[in-house]
């Protein structure tokens, strides 16, 4: 006795029963539709992507704002040690560098209070540099959390996305002031270094010349 016939694919594209055997029959490529990915999936891998980026952009800037604030904290110290020093050398010479008689005692008095106003103007760039503004952080109030929660996923993760954004650009604006102060400071303080060295130099000539 012959074995059980193989049901025959009818030809009718709503018979679904055996349309996948046949259609793996003629293309052995074809994958079951579970193996490949949704869209959903990669909607979701490309979000998650994205939200990574701009986070690690907002913790890179909350990291160059904590370095600006280091350096000009380190600034301000040393600029108050220095012009501290240059007020006792000064104070030391009072009695004949502010009394001058001659043209070279003339400069070196110009020279003290040129050095001593650019070391002034680079201490008040620093404290500006340090004190200009709070660090901008991303919203975390209550409400906002609540928000998320409520929220669809498009539209949460927008929000996410704007706040992470929002916040960086923020930090940006006041890096950027920062760093102007800064570079201002650091200026002026070659300046009144130079101009310091100049009048010690001098007034010590001065003392051996006499």
């Amino acid at each position: 006795m012959a074995g059980k016939l193989q049901p025959e694919y009818s030809g009718n594209p709503g018979n679904n029963k055996y349309k996948g055997i046949m259609d793996k029959q003629r293309n052995p490529t074809i994958k079951h539709r579970s193996t490949q990915p949704t869209l959903l999936g990669i909607k979701m891998n490309q979000k998650s992507e994205i939200l990574n980026y701009v986070q690690e952009r907002y913790v890179e800037e909350q990291a160059r704002f904590k370095h600006f604030e280091d350096k000009a904290s380190k600034l301000i110290n040393s600029l108050t040690i220095v012009i501290g020093a240059f007020c006792g050398i000064t104070g030391f010479k009072s009695s004949t560098l502010f009394s001058p008689s001659t043209a070279f005692e003339w400069i070196i008095l110009s020279l003290c209070c040129l050095a001593f106003f650019y070391l002034s103007c680079a201490w008040g760039h620093s404290l500006l540099s340090l004190k200009i503004d709070e660090c901008p952080v991303a919203p975390k109030s209550k409400v906002n959390a609540e928000y998320l929660i409520h929220s669809e996923d498009d539209k949460a993760f927008r929000h996410i996305f704007d706040c992470y954004v929002d916040a960086t650009q923020e930090l940006e604006k006041v890096i950027k002031k920062k760093s102007k102060n800064l570079k201002l400071s650091y200026d002026e303080l070659a300046i009144g270094a130079t101009l310091v060295f100049v009048f010690t130099s001098l007034t010590l000539l001065m003392e051996v010349i006499k």
